[in-house]
């Protein structure tokens, strides 16, 4: 018969490692569950709409984007007079600190303002529009800006992760 070795066990070293392990496992389940709500890029907790107080402008977005990884804005338009011309005005914040890659659809002319940048686009027949920056940001960060229609403005804030 073999005879085994002594072996001696520190049981306050084990119970302090057990509760270590334990606040690991609860620290990886949050982290996984805000993952899955939205805290680090798309999800339910992510997505956000702001209204102009007029109510002719709304504008979709994430609260959390990651760097240079694009996504869009997207920009609801009401009561548009018939085949006429508008603009949506980006302050230079925004546009200091978010690429804009494209915008559909496109605009007629773009202007640089004191303020910003100013996109005039031509209305049809509809009195509604849809229009879609698609961004990819280069800062991280807390980035801040307010889009222009109409003399209504509307501020956004979105966090971008590395």
């Amino acid at each position: 018969m073999k005879k085994r070795p002594d072996v001696e066990t520190d049981n306050d070293f084990q119970e302090k490692d057990w509760r270590a392990e334990r606040v690991m496992w609860f620290l990886l389940l949050l982290f996984v569950l805000a993952g899955l709500i939205g805290v680090f890029g798309r999800g339910g907790i992510s997505k956000a709409k702001k209204v102009s107080p007029d109510q002719k402008m709304e504008v979709q977005y994430q609260r959390f984007l990651r760097y240079h990884t694009k996504d869009r804005l997207d920009i609801f338009l009401q009561d548009l007079p018939a085949d006429s011309t508008f603009s949506i005005e980006i302050d230079k914040k925004y546009v200091n600190n978010v690429q804009v890659e494209s915008i559909h659809p496109a605009p007629e002319k773009t202007l640089i303002t004191s303020n910003g940048v100013a996109y005039f686009f031509r209305n049809g027949n509809a009195h509604q529009a849809e229009i879609i920056f698609y961004i990819s940001p280069d800062k991280l960060g807390n980035v801040k800006t307010a889009l222009t229609y109409h003399n209504q403005s509307v501020e956004i804030s979105q966090f971008i992760y590395p």
